[in-house]
């Protein structure tokens, strides 16, 4: 514990230092937590939300309420990553050019605002780069700033300092971006992302309304599978029905106790079982 403090007083000092900052701010934990730091720190930082057809709506919407109930000055941006070429092919360099896109986005609208003297951070945890991420590239390019990363903390690191300094929803599941859904080299509409962004939502709805939170995702492969953490038995219906409201049915069913890198892990999808 001793040590987890003084990687969090590191951070802290590594925001009085670069201050004054813009953080582009997800709304998941990760960003939330480096705003939640900049705000303890007591520095001059501007939240950045990117929305899109890649952000899921539910996101944008906890994102955007959280800057709200917390006074955090933020603004929002509108950008569409499918605009790029090897983006909307999902290649599998994808991410590179999605981070690009969007952090040159960001500081032209910072530079527009005449906020342009702001470093730009991000919530790159250590965790993540251990994973594939080929966006990290992007951000390197970018000249943006990793605190958190820079600071030695990991995810299970950020949920025990997000306890302990009382940030809401420490326990916050991830909601990568969509894109994450869509196997390699297969073109993406923004159709196709709005069609898996509601049918998401909806089973998160029905899962939450029965008391569950089983990690998921819908992945298309190109057909459709949903792979999820285990679940009782009786649910099975329920989710078969959304499914079918959404016409992602006939869909194959893979229990996982970890959902995220399911494309680069290249996991195997023969033979298994419809929902």
């Amino acid at each position: 514990m001793v040590e987890l403090q003084e990687r969090f007083h590191t951070l802290l000092q590594l925001l009085q230092v670069r201050a004054p900052l813009a953080i582009a701010c997800s709304g998941g934990l990760d960003s939330r937590f480096l705003c939640h730091a900049a705000y303890l720190a007591d520095v001059d930082f501007l939240a950045i939300h990117v929305q899109g057809p890649h952000i899921p709506q539910r996101e944008s919407r906890y994102a955007l309420r959280y800057f709200a109930e917390n006074n955090i000055p933020f603004v929002s941006l509108t950008l569409n990553p499918l605009t790029i070429p090897s983006v909307a092919r999902n290649t599998p360099r994808r991410c590179y050019f999605c981070k690009k896109y969007l952090f040159q986005g960001i500081k032209a609208l910072l530079s527009k605002k005449q906020q342009g003297h702001r470093l730009l951070c991000d919530g790159t945890n250590l965790d993540d780069l251990q994973e594939y991420r080929p966006g990290l590239a992007a951000l390197n390019e970018e000249a943006v700033f990793s605190p958190l990363a820079s600071s030695q903390l990991d995810k299970e690191s950020l949920r025990s300092l997000a306890r302990a300094t009382h940030l809401s929803d420490d326990d916050q599941k991830a909601s990568p971006c969509l894109l994450t859904r869509f196997a390699y080299n297969e073109t993406i509409t923004q159709t196709e992302l709005m069609t898996i962004d509601r049918c998401e939502e909806a089973l998160l709805n029905k899962l939450e309304q029965h008391g569950l939170k089983p990690q998921f995702r819908l992945r298309m492969t190109p057909s459709p599978l949903l792979q999820i953490s285990p679940f009782p038995e009786e649910i099975r219906p329920v989710l078969h029905d959304i499914l079918l409201q959404h016409k992602l049915w006939p869909c194959r069913l893979l229990i996982s106790e970890r959902v995220s890198g399911f494309f680069d892990r290249q996991e195997k999808t023969e033979n298994l079982p419809l929902l």
